[in-house]
C-alpha cells in the first residue's frame, strides 16, 4: 500500500509579510501587498503595480558569505526553506540527510540577476561579471542553494512548468516518499521577476491591471506580477508521528496535464482541465461531493477567469454553488510558479485553522456561473476536502488535493 503524505512544516515570504504567522494574519485581515513598483522604472510601460517583498533580510536565515552568492529567488527559496525546517522541528543530520530531498518549482529562475549580468558584460568586460554566474544563471542553482545551506544529499531538482511549476514539484516529492527511500522532502516554489524585460512580456499581451485584481468580476481587466516564496516539509505519515510532528493536513492526490492546444489561448471546452482536476479528486480516494473548499487559481485576467469558471461548473456542476471558493491574488498578486506553493500554504492553513480568507475586489461576479465566492470576510469552516486550482501558459492545468489529517 502507497504511504500517506503529510504537510508538517510551512515557510513563506510574501509582499503580506515572512513568515507564517504575519501572512496568514494579513491573510485574513485582507491587507493587501500590492503597490507602486520600486524595483525599477516603469514610466515606459501602461502599468506601474506590482507586489513586491518588502520586509525581508535574507541574512537573518542565511550565511552571510553563502548570501553573496545567491539570487534574490534563491534567497527567497532558501529563507522559506529555513523556516519551514524549523516549523516542522525537523532535525538534519548525518543520520537522515540521504533520505531527504529537495525539489523546488520556478518560472524565470534567476532572470533579473541574469538581465543584470548582461548589462555589466555590454558595459565592461567578462572579468567583471559574477565571479558565481556559471551557477546563479540557472535554475538548478535554487535547489542546490537549498540543498548546501540545510546539508542535504538526497535529490535536489528544480522544476520549470511556468505556474504551474509548485504543483509540479509537488507531485514529483510526493511520489519520491511513497516510492523511494525517502522519508521527507523540501518542496515548493520560488520567483522574483521583477526586471524590465519580463514586465514587458506581460504588457504586450496586456495581461496586467493598473488598477486592482478582481478574480472572476466582468470587469476584471488583468493581473499584477508578484514575488515571494512557499516551502514545505512533506513527510511519510509514519516518519512523522514517530516524531510526534504537528501535521497540518494530508497530501491527497495531485494531477498535472497539458492541453497541447495553445500558447496562451484555452481549449474552449475546458476537457483536459475538467480530467485534472478529476484525476486529483480520484487520487485523493474521495468523490466529488466531498469536496467542501476551493483555492482558485482566479488571476483576474477576464477570459482565464472565465475558463476556470466554466471548468469549475463542468466538474462539479450545480454542487459548485454550495463550494466555497477564493483566490488569493489580490492580496499576493501573481508570482508566477510561486502563486501555486502560496495557495497550497493558504489551503493548508486553512484546513489546520478552520477559517479560510475572502477575495478582495470582486464586485460584479460572472453570470451564471455557479461560483460561491468568499467576499467581505473570511469564512469559518471546518474543511475536510481542499482543491487548489492551477494553470499556466502552454496549456498547462494542475490541481491537488489536500485533506484534513485524520488518523
Amino acid at each position: 500500500m502507497p504511504k500517506r503524505v503529510v504537510i508538517t512544516g510551512i515557510g513563506v515570504i510574501t509582499p503580506i509579510g515572512s513568515g507564517k504567522n504575519i501572512f496568514w494574519n494579513n491573510a485574513l485581515n485582507g491587507i493587501s501587498g500590492i503597490r507602486k513598483l520600486s524595483r525599477f522604472d516603469t514610466s515606459k510601460f501602461p502599468t506601474s503595480l506590482g507586489a513586491e517583498v518588502v520586509d525581508f533580510d535574507p541574512l537573518e536565515y542565511i550565511r552571510k558569505n553563502d548570501a553573496t552568492a545567491m539570487d534574490i529567488t534563491s534567497k527567497l527559496g532558501v529563507a522559506s526553506s529555513v523556516m519551514a525546517v524549523k516549523d516542522a522541528g525537523l532535525n538534519i543530520s548525518e543520520i537522515n540527510r540521504d533520505r531527504i530531498g529537495v525539489i523546488v518549482g520556478t518560472t524565470l529562475g534567476t532572470i533579473s540577476f541574469i538581465l543584470h549580468q548582461q548589462r555589466v558584460l555590454e558595459n565592461s568586460t567578462y572579468e567583471h561579471v559574477h565571479k558565481c554566474l556559471g551557477h546563479m544563471a540557472l535554475h538548478n542553482c535554487i535547489p542546490s542553494d537549498i540543498s548546501v545551506e540545510l546539508g542535504i544529499r538526497g535529490c535536489s531538482e528544480a522544476v520549470s512548468s511556468a505556474c504551474i511549476s509548485s504543483v509540479s514539484a509537488l507531485d514529483i516529492a510526493v511520489k519520491k516518499i511513497k516510492y523511494e527511500n525517502y522519508d521527507a522532502m523540501v518542496v515548493g516554489g520560488s520567483e522574483s521577476a521583477f526586471a524590465p524585460l519580463p514586465y514587458a512580456g506581460l504588457n504586450i499581451i496586456k495581461a496586467l491591471t493598473n488598477d486592482r485584481i478582481r478574480p472572476f468580476d466582468e470587469n476584471a481587466d488583468g493581473t499584477v506580477l508578484g514575488e515571494g516564496a512557499a516551502m514545505f516539509i512533506i513527510e511519510d505519515l509514519g516518519h512523522a508521528i514517530k516524531r510526534n510532528a504537528n501535521i497540518y493536513c494530508e497530501i491527497g492526490g495531485v494531477n498535472v496535464l497539458c492541453e497541447g492546444f495553445n500558447h496562451f489561448k484555452r481549449e474552449h471546452h475546458g476537457e483536459v482541465a475538467v480530467k485534472t482536476i478529476d484525476g486529483a479528486i480520484q487520487y485523493a480516494g474521495i468523490k466529488k461531493e466531498q469536496v467542501d473548499f476551493i483555492n482558485a487559481h482566479g488571476m483576474g485576467v477576464g477570459h482565464f477567469d472565465l475558463f476556470e469558471s466554466v471548468v469549475l461548473k463542468a466538474c462539479f456542476g450545480k454542487s459548485l454553488a454550495e463550494i466555497p471558493v477564493t483566490s488569493i491574488k489580490p492580496l499576493i498578486g501573481h508570482p508566477l510558479a510561486a502563486a501555486s506553493a502560496l495557495q497550497i500554504a493558504t489551503t493548508a492553513l486553512a484546513i489546520k485553522e478552520g477559517i479560510a480568507p475572502h477575495t478582495l475586489n470582486t464586485k460584479n461576479l460572472f453570470k451564471n456561473s455557479n461560483l460561491n465566492l468568499i467576499v467581505e470576510k473570511p469564512l469559518r469552516k471546518n474543511i475536510k476536502a481542499a482543491l487548489i486550482n492551477s494553470y499556466a501558459f502552454g496549456g498547462k492545468c494542475a490541481a491537488c488535493v489536500l485533506k484534513k489529517y485524520e488518523e
